[in-house]
């Protein structure tokens, strides 16, 4: 053990009158308890008590104020006293505060206690006892009271109704009325003084209260206080509906200003002359509103402003589903989103230093909102290798979830194609996780992201840290950090001198992530657990880690895409990637998928739109605009030459088949001499001559065979071309269709 903890161990032990060390670790002094129980202190000792709780309980574990000197903790503590207490006091006083709480603590760090914020001598709280033993259910009531020495009105009438029934109770067992109600009345007098200012006046009331409540059938009304209700100090108009509902409108339009509504509708009569004729014309402040008119319109006005805004904010302002944490365990389901930090850094690029905010992206566990991994982007947007970088940073060291992953919706969405082509989309790169059993839900609302609550916790550790700027930091204005911006930029300071650099920060973030997942939180989520403790606590299956062999699962992004003219092409955030060989030649047009690694973009792997038919090919060399070197302008034209082959090969093998009109364009004309020309023309007409009369022919005889099979008259093929033969087939059958239509 260090020699500084042995020496406070041997002090405390003197102080506590231990014989030494050991004798306080074996047997350690006892809970504190305060002299009297809570409920029996005076009120002004507990509200000095609470009071003290919210001015100490900041500084009695120094996880906030961590980076503070003792000097710079006290005069901060004696700040935080003067706030809450209205007054002053010394650093000596608050150490001995400090130190007297944490003695009554005894090492529990327990500090919603309110006991231990206790004076040293708390008095009691003032309840005047019984001196009779006839009323103990009457003394219970009145000890009950907030103040017994100035009871409300409910608390009077609720007395009433118990003092009437315990003096029938009375009369019902054999008692004299007179005396019965003597000693009650005595009771009464002594115990709530206040009740009436003389014993006269207690009878009087007693009386008349206890006829009232007879002829009320002995029901709480009959001796309910209407005097408010029937003073006569209700002489206010009614406000009407229309009026109403006018007011609520206006004051809506203007953005929840009731005086500007009231004042206007009133100036122009639009509302109703009961109310305008009642109430001023000309107050002494334009913004007076009456009392009732305020009181009846205020609440509906701040019901609609949400919905007049629009239905997402009256969503996020309206009702909610509360969620059960004990539904699912931890490692069940990962969220992560992007949080824009407070803090500037910098980061040397190729124009020298710049500065900037950059992108968070973190991923926490749904359950336990431990922080699992983090990845500080150093650009305006983050795009899907990031994500999917973050993806394979949590799968390494804890594992994939057991369900899947809680994402933001249209935003997160939205942001993960920025750049890219259409025929890159986010839904085919989750395609590749989900087909390893995990699901991707999507929060609709802010709400519903519990990493929210995270990011507003882990900022709260960086406004003690260099070039914090705020969180709204239009609004929120820190001029020294901005001064201290503008020097760099200028080039009159360099940024270490006022920044961290990347790396340092990264590392300075990686240390608040440990800083979060172990300390306590005191939520529903986290009841006293730290996010660390509560994810080894709610626990329950093992995640599973992919092997190395497996791993490519993992920064695969698979996409659907089509075959170009260029081979396999698209791009990934800013970058655009291009893939050929002779293989990307023979699918040209057709739509494949593609495995990009964004690990290893030099190769990618590509399947059919089933997942078969393997094959590998590799990035298409980027050559220089101007000046290229000749062997790297060669590899390149090989590599167009490779995925050209097969589309050449393929038409030397379809030519031959092309008809005969498109293969005579596939030649050029030729330019004969004029005599051959004529020859040619002639053997042409005398060949379409010849052609001509064989058609005729042709066409003759079929028709004597079609007018032979007609009449049932058999003929020989050879009379069949005979011109004869012909006209009398034509003849007879002519007048066999005469014959046929002179029959009646």
């Amino acid at each position: 053990m260090p020699v500084r903890f042995k020496e406070e161990l041997a002090q405390q032990a003197k102080q506590r009158g231990y014989a030494g060390p050991e004798a306080l670790l074996s047997n350690p002094p006892p809970i504190w308890s305060a002299p009297l129980p809570l409920k029996r202190i005076a009120a002004h000792h507990l509200e000095r008590a609470s009071k003290l709780q919210s001015a100490l309980k900041p500084f009695l574990d120094r996880t906030d104020h961590f980076h503070l000197s003792r000097a710079d903790l006290e005069v901060k503590g004696v700040e935080e006293y003067r706030r809450v207490f209205g007054h002053s006091i010394t650093t000596r006083h608050w150490r001995r505060l400090m130190q007297r709480t944490r003695q009554r603590d005894g090492g529990a760090k327990n500090w919603a206690r309110l006991e231990i914020y206790l004076d040293e001598n708390p008095a009691h709280k003032p309840v005047i006892q019984s001196s009779s033993s006839d009323f103990h259910e009457l003394e219970h009531v009145i000890g009950a009271f907030k103040n017994p020495l100035t009871p409300t009105a409910k608390e009077k009438q609720f007395l009433w109704l118990l003092a009437f029934e315990y003096f029938e109770t009375q009369l019902a067992l054999g008692q004299k009325g007179n005396r019965a109600k003597h000693s009650l009345l005595k009771f009464l007098i002594q115990q709530v003084p206040l009740l009436a200012r003389t014993a006269n006046a207690l009878r009087r009331d007693f009386n008349r209260k206890y006829r009232q409540w007879v002829a009320g059938g002995r029901h709480p009304s009959g001796i309910a206080d209407r005097r408010n209700e029937h003073s006569g100090n209700h002489r206010a108009p009614i406000l009407k509906n229309d009026d109403e509902l006018k007011l609520v409108a206006k004051a809506v339009e203007y953005g929840g200003r009731e005086s500007q509504a009231w004042r206007e509708l009133v100036a122009k009569h639009e509302l109703s002359p009961q109310v305008t004729s009642y109430y001023l014309h000309n107050p002494a402040n334009k913004s007076y509103v009456p009392r009732r008119i305020r009181e009846a319109v205020r609440s509906k006005v701040e019901m609609l402003k949400d919905l007049h805004h629009g239905p997402r904010q009256a969503k996020l302002n309206g009702a909610y589903i509360e969620r059960d944490p004990t539904s699912f365990a931890a490692g069940d389901w990962f969220q992560a989103d992007d949080c824009t930090l407070p803090n500037y850094y910098y980061e040397e690029g190729e124009n020298g230093f710049e500065v900037m905010r950059g992108q968070f992206l973190a991923m926490i566990d749904c359950r336990t909102t431990c922080i699992l991994g983090f990845v500080l982007i150093s650009a305006r947007n983050y795009n899907a290798r990031h994500i999917r970088n973050l993806i394979t940073i949590v799968a390494d060291d804890y594992g994939l979830p057991q369900q899947g992953f809680y994402f933001e919706n249209g935003t997160w969405r939205a942001r993960l194609i920025v750049g890219r082509s259409a025929e890159v989309d986010w839904l085919e790169t989750e395609l590749g996780l989900r087909e390893l059993g995990l699901r991707f839900c999507h929060a609709t609302l802010p709400r519903g992201k519990v990493i929210e609550r995270v990011f507003g916790t882990y900022q709260n550790y960086l406004e003690a840290e260099p070039g914090y700027a705020g969180r709204d930091e239009r609004n929120d204005r820190y001029e020294r950090v901005q001064k201290k911006l503008a020097l760099i930029r200028q080039g009159k300071a360099h940024p270490s001198e006022f920044l961290f650099s990347k790396q340092q920060w990264i590392e300075r973030l990686s240390g608040y992530c440990e800083k979060y997942n172990h300390e306590p939180q005191n939520g529903k989520y986290l009841p006293g657990l730290s996010p660390k403790e509560g994810f080894e606590k709610f626990f329950q299956a093992p995640l599973v880690k992919l092997p190395d062999s497996c791993r490519y699962l993992l920064a695969s992004h698979k996409m659907r895409v089509r075959v170009g003219r260029n081979g396999i092409s698209f791009q990934f955030g800013r970058e655009r990637f291009t893939y050929k060989s002779e293989q990307t030649g023979r699918l040209l047009g057709q739509e494949v998928l593609a495995w990009f690694n964004s690990e290893n973009p030099d190769l990618l792997a590509v399947t059919n739109l089933d997942g078969k038919n393997p094959f590998t090919v590799e990035r298409a060399i980027l050559v220089s605009g101007m000046d290229a070197p000749p062997d790297i302008l060669e590899q390149a034209l090989e590599q167009n030459a490779r995925h050209e082959a097969y589309r050449k090969a393929l038409y030397r093998t379809v030519q031959p088949h092309f008809s005969a009109s498109f293969r005579s364009q596939m030649f050029r004309p030729c330019y004969a001499h004029h005599e051959s020309v004529e020859l040619g023309q002639t053997l042409r007409e005398q060949q379409q001559a010849i052609e001509t009369e064989r058609n005729q022919k042709m066409k003759r005889f079929k028709k004597a065979q079609r007018l032979s099979k007609q009449l049932n008259i058999p003929v020989t093929p050879a009379s069949l071309q005979n011109e004869e033969t012909m006209r009398g087939l034509e003849k007879l059958n002519q007048l066999l269709s005469e014959d046929s239509l002179s029959i009646p």
